[in-house]
């Protein structure tokens, strides 16, 4: 082989890694007006398996809402997107949290 086909070999696998890498950032998280936009935007991405977006919306959510009545959905749903993305050591802490803090959740059972 000579020393120019070996390079643009080279070049070209470049650019087929950094094609398969910007697709890969194509899932942005989207602009929130609302908690309950957030909490509704994290059930949409996780409908479309965009489980890091949803993991996002959902920790914000969870954070900023300690005492809304949605807030054991979201914590359910966040170990749920974390299963998604084979993080199982994160959904068990969150499945644990749910079944600790909110053990009268419809969720509870699942978790």
């Amino acid at each position: 082989m000579t020393r120019s086909f070996r390079r643009a070999g080279c070049g070209i696998a470049v650019l087929a890694l950094a094609a398969a890498f910007w697709g890969c950032g194509a899932s942005t998280i989207p602009g929130v007006r609302s908690e309950p936009e957030r909490l509704d935007l994290a059930r949409q991405s996780m409908a479309r398996r965009q489980y890091l977006v949803a993991i996002e919306l959902l920790k914000s959510y969870v954070a900023n809402n300690g005492g809304s009545r949605d807030v054991d959905e979201a914590v359910y749903r966040l170990g749920m997107c974390y299963v998604g993305v084979r993080e199982y050591p994160s959904a068990q802490v969150e499945f644990e949290r749910l079944v600790r803090d909110y053990p009268e959740s419809d969720s509870s059972g699942s978790a």
